[in-house]
């Protein structure tokens, strides 16, 4: 959390382009200046019917005027904000507003399953939308994108890379970067638009000559060993001589469950590049980093246990110095992981 004037803190994260992954998910912040405490016992619904009632107190007396957009985290509080705004003269509108409500359920132990009985409060605040226009300023920010034919995910997936690039430094240690890389392994299966964005990132933000990338396809094995993985490698571009280097960092953008993310992983970690001769280098450099942003962990993704399950696969699978982090791009349920090969790799003869 970051304390003082909601105002003031937007207007500073909003300023410049500095660090434009703040920027493009400023959408997702949640301003607040007051907290309800629930009654013992009420239900959630009435207590968001008092705080419905703060807010209709706390908005000027010329009510028939103000159209209030509601922006709230959880996304399953909005329908019961929406039912007590009802019996009240405030109208409600997603564009055409003048005011903002902000609510935020918080829960004093995140990492428990939340039942009907957990300690809980909600932290709110009501905005001007001269204050406080998200959708506005997500507007203006996909206004100036650099390249007018990309999608809102090829957007969100490059912000993602460039808030991992500027934040994990500080996570992963000095001898870790994203930039000025002569050669990048990206591991996806998402298709051509990701792929290509992905590519483009490569060469045009972190300075890649070469990235080969990695296309993982589920083969079924007739044995008692589990599926096994085909994996195709492409280098680009693809008008050079194939470069043999190994490679330092590897991206992984894929739409499967963790075991599958890992297993796949493991694979690309242990192949040799295509050169001639017993004296073959591997893919990867020994220690070499893997970054995946925005790796999707399910409704549960908040609680500690989960994260500590990533770590836990990882290792059994020869990685090492995992991190689980919830950066400002990952949405609720995504999280961004990075770890490193292991100096004894699982599978290594």
């Amino acid at each position: 959390m970051i304390g003082g004037d909601p105002c003031e803190i937007l207007n500073a994260l909003t300023a410049g382009d500095d660090n434009k992954f703040v920027t493009q998910c400023v959408g997702m912040l949640c301003p607040f200046d007051s907290c309800l405490v629930p009654e013992t016992g009420a239900r959630l619904s009435m207590t968001l019917e008092r705080l419905v009632a703060q807010v209709v107190t706390s908005l000027d007396s010329d009510r028939v005027s103000i159209k209030v957009r509601l922006s709230a985290f959880p996304r399953s509080l909005e329908p019961a904000l929406v039912a007590a705004f009802a019996s009240t003269e405030i109208n409600l509108h997603p564009t055409q507003f003048t005011h903002t409500l902000n609510v935020t359920q918080w829960f004093s132990n995140p990492d428990d399953t939340e039942k009907e009985d957990d300690e809980y409060a909600l932290l709110w605040c009501v905005l001007r939308r001269d204050e406080w226009d998200p959708n506005g300023w997500r507007q203006k920010i996909e206004s100036t994108s650099d390249d007018k034919q990309m999608t809102r995910a090829s957007r969100a997936l490059v912000t993602s890379l460039g808030e991992c690039m500027h934040r994990l430094p500080a996570h992963l240690g000095d001898d870790f970067q994203m930039k000025n890389i002569r050669k990048i392994l990206l591991v996806t299966d998402d298709g051509e638009e990701v792929e290509n964005a992905l590519k483009r990132w490569c060469f045009e933000t972190a300075g890649a000559k070469t990235v080969v990338v990695a296309r993982p396809r589920r083969e079924k094995s007739s044995g008692d060993s589990g599926d096994t993985w085909d994996i195709d490698f492409e280098e680009y571009p693809t008008s050079v001589p194939l470069n043999f280097t190994s490679v330092s960092l590897c991206v992984f953008r894929l739409g499967r469950c963790f075991d599958d993310i890992a297993a796949i992983l493991k694979q690309v970690s242990l192949e040799y590049s295509p050169s001639h001769g017993a004296d073959a280098p591997r893919r990867l450099a020994p220690n070499a980093w893997f970054v995946g942003p925005g790796v999707k962990l399910g409704r549960l993704a908040r609680h500690r246990r989960v994260a500590d399950r990533v770590v836990a696969t990882l290792k059994q699978n020869g990685f090492e110095a995992t991190k689980v982090l919830h950066l400002c791009s990952d949405r609720e349920q995504e999280r961004t992981v990075a770890c490193r090969n292991g100096s004894a790799q699982v599978g290594l003869e």
